[in-house]
Parts: C-alpha cells; sequence; structure tokens
C-alpha cells in the first residue's frame, strides 16, 4: 500500500488563486481529480463572469430577461435562499462597476485611479426580480444587474469539494480565500486551520476542523483608488461603500455560499452590528478591527 500523503495544486480561476490539497496514496489520482475540477469551475465561470461578453450573466444583464440553464438555475435558486438567510443584507445586485471595477481586478489595478466618470442607475431591491420557476425564467426590472461576486466562490469552494474529492481521505479547496474543509489530514487529524491577521501579519489559531466552510472577506487586499477615494470590493446592500471599522471576518458554516455571503456582510455591517446578528444566527466567527481588536465566539 502506498504512504498517503498530502498533495498540492494551484491555478488561477476567477482572478483568484484558486489552491487544492488533497490527500491521497496516488498523486496521479490527485492531479486528475484536481484538472477535473479545475476545468468545471472554468466551465462556472464562462457562465456567470460579469467581464465575459457572452457570458449567460451578461446575457441576462443585458437584455433583463432570459430562460437560464441548468446550472444556472441551480446556482440562482441558491443564492435566492442566501440572499432570505441573510435577510437581504447580502444583495447580488449591488453594482460594484459604479466604482471603477468593470473589468478583471488585474485591469482594475493598472488603471490607477484613472476612471471614467460613471453612475449608473441601480435598482437594489432583490424582490422586484421575477422569477419563473416554470421555465427557469429570471426577469430583472430597469436598472437591475446580478452579480454573484461574494457567492460564488465559496459555493463553488464546496460544491468541487463534494463533487470530485469525497473519495480521498482528506481535502482543502481554497478558493481566494473562501474554504471548504472536508475529511481528515495524512495523519487522521482534523486540518488545523488559522485565520490571517493583516495588522501584526501573524495566524490566529482557529483549531482544528472538518466539513466546513471556512470563509474570510477582507478590506485589506482588493481594494484600489477612484476618485482619491480608497476603495474596496465590498459593498452595502444599498451599494454604497461602507463606513466600517472591520478589515477582516471570517465565519464557519456547513454552507459555503451562505459563509461567504456572511463575511462580506460582516465587513460592510462594522463590528457591532455584525457581532450581534451573527450571534443572533448561532454562526461561529472571528472578526478584525482596524484597531487590531479581535471579536470572537
Amino acid at each position: 500500500m502506498n504512504e498517503l500523503r498530502e498533495y498540492f495544486f494551484e491555478t488561477r480561476k476567477m482572478g483568484c488563486l484558486l489552491a487544492v490539497s488533497i490527500v491521497s496514496e496516488s498523486q496521479m489520482e490527485a492531479e486528475k481529480s484536481f484538472q477535473e475540477l479545475a476545468d468545471f469551475v472554468q466551465k462556472y465561470e464562462n457562465i456567470f463572469s460579469r467581464f465575459l461578453e457572452n457570458s449567460e450573466l451578461s446575457k441576462l444583464n443585458r437584455q433583463k430577461e432570459l430562460m437560464v440553464s441548468d446550472i444556472f438555475w441551480e446556482v440562482f435558486q441558491e443564492l435566492e435562499k442566501v440572499v432570505k438567510e441573510t435577510d437581504y443584507l447580502f444583495n447580488p445586485l449591488v453594482q460594484i462597476k459604479n466604482f471603477g471595477y468593470d473589468r478583471s481586478f488585474e485591469e482594475v489595478e493598472k488603471m490607477e485611479g484613472n476612471f471614467a466618470e460613471q453612475n449608473f442607475p441601480q435598482n437594489t431591491n432583490f424582490k422586484e426580480i421575477t422569477i419563473e420557476k416554470e421555465n427557469q425564467k429570471i426577469i430583472l426590472t430597469e436598472n437591475q444587474e446580478l452579480d454573484f461576486g461574494g457567492f460564488l466562490k465559496g459555493y463553488l469552494a464546496e460544491k468541487v469539494s463534494k463533487k470530485f474529492l469525497k473519495k480521498f481521505l482528506g481535502s482543502i479547496v481554497n478558493f481566494g480565500g473562501d474554504i471548504y474543509l472536508q475529511g481528515r489530514d495524512e495523519n487522521g487529524e482534523k486540518f488545523l486551520m488559522n485565520v490571517f491577521n493583516p495588522l501584526t501579519e501573524e495566524d490566529i489559531p482557529l483549531g482544528k476542523l472538518e466539513n466546513i466552510a471556512l470563509t474570510t472577506s477582507g478590506t485589506y487586499k482588493r481594494k484600489w483608488k477612484n476618485k482619491n477615494q480608497e476603495i474596496s470590493h465590498v459593498l452595502n446592500h444599498q451599494g454604497e461603500p461602507p463606513s466600517s471599522n472591520l478589515i477582516s471576518a471570517s465565519i464557519l458554516s456547513p454552507s459555503g455560499g451562505l459563509a461567504d455571503a456572511w463575511a462580506t456582510v460582516s465587513i460592510s455591517l462594522g463590528s457591532e452590528k455584525a457581532e450581534i446578528i451573527l450571534r443572533e444566527k448561532k454562526l461561529k466567527f472571528l472578526l478584525i478591527d482596524k484597531n487590531g481588536k479581535i471579536i470572537k465566539n
């Protein structure tokens, strides 16, 4: 019998690093599963990217109504559940393109704040979307555009773990900070996980975890300048840059998409409101504010 080892793979998808570790007796089998996983994620990027003119999402946002594919419909149904579970605080209708994020983040960084004036009107009322379940049709109202950011990577981290990696003793999928942990490490132990503190540049121990999503959202990485204002990728549910004292929010949940959404919402709310709501929802969390204070349960 071959020795169990943890094999590491990485690629870039959806503008982020997709890093996967797989505990297996066979490097070849692990590598094959990673490639299948990466190809699967690419299919979702082709459907849900707002930067691809012919993606299904771009077509829906342009045409305002579309009978969508089975994949789009499945993801949209999960998105709808998450929106309702967060009491509409997570809002996929906010338009980050108003603040210059209308192309890949690599291109946004190269612009160095030199963005054309943009003020797209936005209708952020999710309840005004018409959903025809019998024929999988989604109808947006005027000034509505969907954006699956803040949800899709967490959702996919869980989905690919369960679809491609369950046959292995254990695995970790880390999709741009949205992590899904499955099974055990090469010693048969739960995975020992940490959260990075961007102020001290040290890791904060979370303990040993298995079969759970751990997602982190922060304002310290994906940010840029627009009209001399520093903007992060997180907006509040009304589509405005939040006045938040948080720089990092990490959430534990069985659901990858829900954990991703709550991490985004927490950043937008700030520590006081986020802590109250997360405790009410019985979610495990670790929040770091701008002064270095750590709030956790």
